[in-house]
Parts: C-alpha cells; structure tokens; sequence
C-alpha cells in the first residue's frame, strides 16, 4: 500500500512540475509578405508581394499563471515579443479579454492569437511553429502613401528552449 501511495505522490509531482505546452523561448523568421501597395504612377491601390522584411522576433510563453485580476487560468500564458536585435520586449495581449484579463493569452488548439505594441496582431501555431504578423493599417486612413501599408507577413519558428 505504501509502495502504491509513493509511486502516485511521484506521479502527481512530476505532471505539478512539468512543462506546459508551449512554453520557451522561440526565434521567429519571417520568410514571405504581402499586402496593399499604392503606385505612384497609377495613383492607385493595388495587391503585392514584398520582400521579407527585417520583422524576425523573438517570443517567449511563459507559464499558465495568474492574471493582472488575480484569477488563475489553466492555459493562459503571458506573451512577450522582442524584434531582432533590440532589447526592449512588447506585451503581446489579448485584445478579446477584459482590460485586466488581457495580459494572459490563451492556447487554443495550439494557436495563440494576441496584438503587440502598435496594435500589430500575431498568430502562433505552436504545434507546427508557423506564425502570421498582421499589420492592418494604412489604406483605411485616406492617405495614398507607400510608408505605411497593410501587410501580412509569415515564416517560422525555431524553439530555442
């Protein structure tokens, strides 16, 4: 009995201090974009395919914990990107949460969806490490500039650990 009782209090230790899924630090590489682009010559709007830009990231899940609210959740993770070379990390939110919910970003179905500083929108599919960078402005503001356009950019994601 005793011999059974230990082999269960193992077990229940290990999965306590086991991993959540996800979790680490991962370089993202972007490796393909498009958008909208206005043509100086047409004066128009028109679909295109840019170049990769220097958009690589770092990305770091944390563990499941507790929100800025308190409440504690199962599968919710803080979410942080840092651009290549830079120093300085963005809290990457859940905008579809309260204000003191949106700091913990879930993982459904291996994909976490939040937006960064700049109201940037990430998806992250953990489980084939594919990731979509979204930058939805420009356009919609009237102006008929080339510096600021809608993009979709997507690539990889290596865990580092």
């Amino acid at each position: 009995m005793r011999l059974t009782f230990g082999f269960a209090m193992s077990v229940v230790a290990s999965a306590a201090f086991a991993e959540a899924p996800g979790v680490g630090t991962y370089f993202c590489r972007a490796e393909f974009a498009g958008g909208l682009a206005f043509s100086d010559k047409t004066k128009d709007w028109h679909g295109a395919v840019f170049s990769p830009p220097h958009t690589n990231f770092v990305l770091r899940l944390e563990d499941p914990g507790t929100t800025a609210s308190g409440k504690r959740s199962a599968d919710a993770r803080r979410v942080t990107i840092t651009p290549e070379g830079a120093s300085d990390l963005s809290e990457c939110l859940d905008v579809s949460k309260e204000l003191m919910e949106m700091d913990r970003v879930e993982l459904n179905d291996s994909i976490l969806r939040c937006m960064a500083m700049g109201g940037v929108q990430y998806q992250i599919n953990i489980a084939n490490n594919r990731f979509m960078k979204i930058y939805p402005f420009g356009y919609i503001n009237g102006e008929d500039i080339n510096s600021d356009t809608p993009a979709i950019t997507g690539g990889r994601c290596t865990k580092l650990k």
